[in-house]
């Protein structure tokens, strides 16, 4: 198993617009204060388009849904966002996008250089494949698994956070977690890691014998 490190601009305006509309309890209020205090108030333009985009949200799937899987997996979103919702959602969709265009240009040049220096340690130091063994064959104990023994790629996705607080989820597809990491200090990377193998267990572990027993 190996983890490859990709920084994805789509997913990272999906993760921005998203967590602005507190449309789920895992939005991270922090992330808004702090974007807000770099990139200006919201105005009431703003604050009506991420009204419409929490509505539409709040109508599909929570996890992996058609949002996640457009933005992070798909080259061009907006032809798989228009293949699966309605006209009308998609209208309203891609209206929100527009009006927060220069808004995430503008985090997104802060927050680049960040996430390549990210890009390149975790590169390094996630796939030391010595040490990287003794943790699946571990946890291939624990949850009664054989990762080990299969050819996987998981796709890390990494994204925008603040200096203190990061964070991660397994909510975009069956083979791909996401990791909050641009602000984070890179003395972190060992706790970075530990969220990073927290996710995977969730993504690859925990569905095989855990959850049908419990």
């Amino acid at each position: 198993m190996k983890f490859k490190f990709i920084i994805n601009k789509w997913g990272n305006f999906y993760f921005f617009i998203q967590s602005l509309s507190e449309w789920h309890f895992s939005c991270r209020k922090e992330y808004n204060d702090l974007w807000q205090k770099e990139l200006g108030i919201l105005s009431p333009e703003e604050k009506k388009a991420l009204k419409t985009f929490k509505k539409i949200r709040l109508n599909h799937k929570v996890s992996k849904s058609y949002f996640e899987i457009a933005f992070f997996t798909k080259q061009n979103p907006w032809d798989y966002l228009k293949l699966n919702l309605s006209l009308e959602e998609y209208k309203d969709i891609k209206k929100v996008f527009d009006i927060f265009e220069d808004k995430f240009k503008n985090l997104y040049l802060l927050d680049l250089p960040l996430l390549k220096k990210w890009q390149i340690l975790l590169n390094k130091k996630g796939n030391q494949q010595e040490i990287n063994q003794k943790i699946i064959l571990t946890l291939d104990n624990l949850y009664n698994t054989n990762i080990q023994n299969k050819d996987i790629i998981v796709k890390v996705y990494l994204l925008f956070s603040s200096s203190k607080i990061s964070g991660g989820g397994a909510n975009i597809d069956q083979k791909s977690i996401s990791l909050e990491i641009s602000r984070l200090p890179l003395e972190e990377v060992n706790h970075t890691l530990g969220v990073i193998w927290h996710e995977t267990i969730h993504l690859l572990f925990q569905n095989e014998m855990i959850f049908p027993l419990i």
